[in-house]
């Protein structure tokens, strides 16, 4: 999956200056996601080459685009059951029922600037931020790929349930986390599993495809 989720350079966007109007803002807003998007897939892209390069598994999942759109598609089915309206107990929002700290992080990240938590009820968006928390997790993984105890797609579901903190005190091991964050590990996996199963011949040719033309960089369809 090339880029699903693929993580966003710190240094890249250009801080938006001044106090603008909310419609220029809005407007800027969204000029700017196909560049936020186009930069998470280079990203995720040069994660799997540098990887590649010094001879170390990439797990199956992280094969093509459609392998990446399906783990999000697991991950909204379990968090909203893919109702954008759905609040959480600790009032997380959306489709991917995203907490106040993680959308004002990532969407500063991703914009510049905080985007109003009002809009996390927009799919599209909602969606687009939890792919950058996802690109966000799988960069900090990465930087601790040593630690690993357990496989990089078991780690990112329990890093989107549990918490980085959690997962670290943890020791990476996903079998010393608490039972609940196991179950969400076990359930996400199973669902991945079963959504890669109907579009295995899918897969199975973007993934020749990708190996025939050297990987090129392809924007993730969001």
């Amino acid at each position: 999956m090339r880029s699903l989720l693929h993580s966003v350079k710190r240094h890249y966007y250009v801080p938006l200056i001044g106090l603008i109007a909310f419609s220029i803002l809005f407007q800027l807003t969204v000029l700017l996601r196909g560049t936020v998007e186009e930069e998470a897939a280079d990203i995720w892209l040069d994660l799997q080459i540098r990887a590649s390069a010094a001879g170390e598994d990439i797990v199956p999942f992280l094969t093509s685009d459609k392998v990446a759109d399906l783990l999000v598609k697991s991950i909204i089915q379990i968090e909203s059951s893919g109702d954008p309206t759905q609040v959480g107990a600790a009032g997380e929002r959306g489709l991917m029922q995203i907490m106040p700290g993680t959308w004002n992080d990532m969407t500063r990240r991703a914009f510049g600037q905080v985007v109003s938590f009002d809009r996390a009820f927009e799919p599209e968006l909602n969606e687009l931020i939890g792919r950058h928390y996802l690109a966000y997790l799988q960069e900090f993984l990465q930087e601790h790929r040593s630690a690993w105890r357990a496989d990089e797609r078991a780690l990112l579901l329990a890093c989107y349930n549990g918490g980085l903190g959690r997962v670290m005190a943890a020791g990476f091991d996903v079998r010393q986390l608490p039972r609940s964050v196991q179950d969400y590990v076990a359930r996400g996996s199973a669902l991945h599993d079963a959504y890669l199963a109907d579009e295995e011949d899918l897969i199975q040719q973007q993934v020749a495809e990708q190996a025939l033309i050297g990987a090129p960089r392809v924007r993730p369809d969001i």
